[in-house]
This record gives C-alpha cells, structure tokens and sequence, in this order.
C-alpha cells in the first residue's frame, strides 16, 4: 500500500471517528438535559407544600448554627460575586483571550450565561415561592426582595463558572492546569449556592432547582457551542490551515 493510500485511509478513520464521538456526546447531552429537567419539574410541583418548607428551614437553620466571624464577610463576598457587575469583570480577561486567539464564540456565550439572572426571573414568575423569613425560624443575615424558587445566584453560578469550566477543558493544555481551573470553577458556584443559604436568602430546595435549571442551559449551551462554533476548538494550526485555504479559495 502506497504512502497516499495510508494518508487516506487515516484520514477517513479519524473523520469516522469523530463523527461516532459527535454523535455519543450528542446522545450523553440529550439525556443529561432530561434527568436535570425532569428533577426540575419534579421540585417545582413540590416547593409549596408545607412539609417542604419544614424541612427546608431546619436545614438553614442547622446551617446557620455554625457561626464564625469569618463566615458571614465570605458568604457577603461569595453572594457579591455572583452578581452581574462582578462576573461582567471576571469575563473581561476572556473576552481579550477570545479575542485575540479568534474566538468569539467562546466570549459571547460567555457574556451570555450572565444573562442567568434575568432567565431565572422570568422562571420565578411562574412558582412566587415565598423567601425565608422569620416565620421560619431562619435568620435574614441579607435580605432579599422577589420570589425565591429557583434561586438565580445558584442557576447563574452554575451557568458562568459551568461554561468557564468547559471553556478550560477544552483549550488548556496542560492536564494538571485544566484539572485545577475546572475545580476551581466548579469550587466557586458551589460556594455562591453554600452562601445563598448561609445569609438566608434562599432554602436548600432553591439552591437545588437553581442547579438543575443552570444545569439544563449550560449543557445546551456546551452542546451550541460545539455545533455552531466547531472550528473554535480545533488546533491552532489546523485552524490556521483552514484560514489559509479559504482565502486561497477566494483569491
């Protein structure tokens, strides 16, 4: 067998197997989408029973009896930076890596999962659970104003820091890097959901419907950006190599 014909042949199996990839990723994403909207559905049809809250509030109030003076200022904090203001900054560093390594996509989404909050308001019109209050025996160490199921910190945390995640497993390198920033994400959206509960703005059900409803769009998001965006996530050089051929192309 010729050189030629060894090439070809290697290129066809690695096509193949992509396509075999796309299509188990694809089928993985579907059913992920299901389970986190099922478990969703299932919370929202029992949040406003009363032995739901009962048992929501002794979990925040069991929480809340482990005080430290350290504790609150880092929920304050954590609760701050799950804020729109604060992650429009955080996305700022990406953006300009996006820029200049030709990713726009990667930037928008990006941009576009901050957008959590103003999805969740529209979800939280349809539950109006009411908020922790003082009926409840939990102490409102922030208050908050609007409905309270599911939570936007929570669904908007794991929506940003769930994106930011994918977008470091799929560009760092080095193994030992890309498995520090994707806990490190992960460690932070986790921490804002711990500090909606701890200052009393939301109960532990909020913080799980949260999960699953910032689940649900970050998976479509991961499987957008796959499909709309593929030759982002190609090598530089072979992306570099379809640049030069469609100005060939052209020329």
């Amino acid at each position: 067998m010729t050189p030629g014909r060894r090439r070809r042949r290697r290129d066809r199996a690695r096509v193949w197997a992509g396509a075999v990839a796309g299509r188990v990723r694809e089928s993985r994403a579907m059913v992920t989408l299901t389970a986190l909207a099922a478990g969703f559905a299932a919370m929202t049809a029992v949040i406003l029973r009363p032995e739901m809250r009962a048992v929501d509030a002794r979990v925040s109030r069991g929480l809340q009896r482990y005080r430290r003076k350290q504790l609150l200022p880092a929920a304050r904090f954590l609760t701050e930076l799950g804020n729109d203001p604060a992650l429009t900054v955080l996305s700022v560093p990406v953006a300009a890596w996006a820029w200049r390594t030709r990713r726009p996509w990667a930037a928008a989404l990006l941009f576009a999962a901050i957008g959590g909050h103003l999805l969740n308001r529209g979800i939280k019109s349809l539950t109006l659970r009411p908020r922790p209050n003082l009926e409840d025996r939990v102490e409102i160490m922030l208050p908050s104003t609007g409905s309270s199921f599911p939570s936007g910190h929570a669904m908007t945390a794991v929506m940003y820091f769930g994106f930011l995640g994918f977008l470091i497993h799929a560009y760092v390198p080095s193994p030992g890097v890309r498995l520090a920033g994707v806990g490190a994400t992960s460690g932070t959206a986790l921490a804002i959901c711990w500090s909606r509960v701890y200052v009393g703005a939301h109960f532990l059900s909020d913080i799980l419907g949260g999960i699953a409803a910032g689940g649900f769009f970050l998976v479509s998001w991961a499987a957008f950006y796959r499909r709309i965006a593929v030759h982002e996530l190609l090598p530089a050089e072979q992306r570099t190599a379809r640049r030069s051929a469609s100005l060939s192309t052209i020329v």
